[in-house]
C-alpha cells in the first residue's frame, strides 16, 4: 500500500505496470517517493467532514491536498472536480467511506495525479454515487478499506446512479482487508472489491486503462461487479486486468454477481491475465468468476485480442 513518512515529508506508493508479452502480460512492481516538503499543500488537521467542499467547479492540477483529521479530503456535492495532476493523500478514517474523494450528486474527470494513501469503511480512495466518474489517466494506488461491515472497493466503491468510465490511468495496489467475522464467514462473498466495486444500478465502462495488483481478503480482487440483486451494468471492451487477488473468495481478476449484466467485446486488446484466487472453499475462478443469476457475454471480433490466462 502508500504511505506517507511520519512527518508528511515524503508520499511513497507503488504501481503495479503490465506489459503485453508473446502469451498473455509481465507484471513489475515500480515504488515511488514523492518529496512533499516543497510543494504547495492545503492541509486539514481539525476533525472535520472535509478539506475542500465543491458545489461549482474545482481544478486540481498540482500541489497536495491531505486531511488527517476528517472523514473525506475533497466532497463533491452537485459540483464538478477536474483532476490533471498534484496529490490527494493520507484522508479518511475508520468507519465512514470515501477517504480521498466523497461524491454524492457531481461529475469527476481525472486525466492525471495520484489519489494515495486514503481509507474508509467503503472507497477508500473514491467513494462514487449519483453522477459520472470519467478516468482517463492518473493513478488510484495503495488505497484500503478496513473495518467496516459494508466494507468494498478498496480503491472505487461506485454505487446508486453511479457511472464508471475508465479509459486510462491505474486503479493499483489497492486492498480491501477481510478484518471482521462478518467478511471473514461471509459464504455469499458479499464483501470483495480490491480494486473497484459496484454496487446497486451502478455502471462501469472500461475501454482501456490498467486495474492491477490489487487484494481482496473475500472476493473480486480487480473488479467486484454487483453484489447479489443489485441489477449492475459492466462492460469492457479493452484495458487490463492482471496481477490481482482474491483471498478466501472468487474472481481473482473479476467477479460478475448475481444480477448483474457483463460484456467484453474485445473491439481492442482485452487482457485478463496472471490473477489468482486462494480460496479452499469457494468455487475460485482466479481470471474470472460468474456467479449464479449472473451474466457475461463475451464477443471477439476478427484481428482483435482477448487473453485470459
Amino acid at each position: 500500500t502508500a504511505s506517507l513518512s511520519e512527518d508528511n515529508s515524503t508520499l511513497t506508493y507503488y504501481i503495479t505496470e503490465s506489459t503485453p508479452n508473446a502469451t498473455g502480460t509481465t507484471e513489475t512492481l515500480v515504488k515511488h517517493e514523492v518529496p512533499l516538503t516543497r510543494a504547495g499543500k492545503i492541509l486539514c488537521q481539525e476533525a472535520s467532514d472535509q478539506a475542500i467542499l465543491v458545489k461549482g467547479a474545482l481544478e486540481l492540477k498540482s500541489g497536495v491536498l491531505q486531511n488527517t483529521g476528517g472523514q473525506h479530503i475533497v466532497t463533491v456535492d452537485s459540483g464538478t472536480l477536474n483532476m490533471t495532476g498534484g496529490y490527494i493523500v493520507g484522508g479518511g478514517r475508520d468507519g465512514t467511506p470515501g477517504g480521498g474523494i466523497y461524491v454524492d450528486n457531481g461529475e469527476v474527470n481525472i486525466s492525471g495525479g495520484v489519489i494515495a494513501a486514503n481509507r474508509g469503511s467503503s472507497g477508500g480512495g473514491i467513494f462514487f454515487q449519483n453522477g459520472t466518474l470519467n478516468i482517463s489517466g492518473g493513478a488510484v494506488t495503495g488505497n484500503e478499506v478496513i473495518k467496516g461491515h459494508e466494507d468494498n472497493g478498496g480503491g472505487i466503491f461506485v454505487k446508486s446512479g453511479g457511472t464508471l468510465n475508465l479509459s486510462g490511468g491505474y486503479v493499483t495496489n489497492n486492498r480491501k482487508e477481510c478484518d471482521c467475522n462478518d467478511c471473514k464467514n461471509d459464504v455469499n462473498n458479499t464483501h470483495g472489491g480490491g480494486g473497484i466495486a459496484l454496487a446497486k444500478s451502478s455502471v462501469m465502462n472500461m475501454t482501456g486503462g490498467y486495474v492491477t495488483g490489487n487484494y481482496s481478503g473475500l472476493a473480486g480482487g480487480g473488479i467486484y461487479a454487483g453484489f447479489f440483486g443489485h441489477n449492475v451494468g459492466f462492460t469492457m471492451s479493452g484495458g487490463t486486468i492482471a496481477g490481482n487477488c482474491a483471498e478466501l473468495g472468487e474472481g481473482g481478476g473479476l467477479r460478475i454477481a448475481g444480477g448483474t449484466d457483463g460484456v467484453i467485446q474485445a473491439t481492442n486488446k482485452v487482457y485478463i491475465t496472471n490473477n489468482i484466487t486462494n480460496t479452499n472453499n469457494d468455487w475460485g475462478g482466479g481470471g474470472i468468476f460468474v456467479q449464479d443469476k449472473g451474466n457475461l457475454n463475451i464477443t471477439i471480433r476478427l484481428r482483435t485480442t482477448l487473453r485470459v490466462v
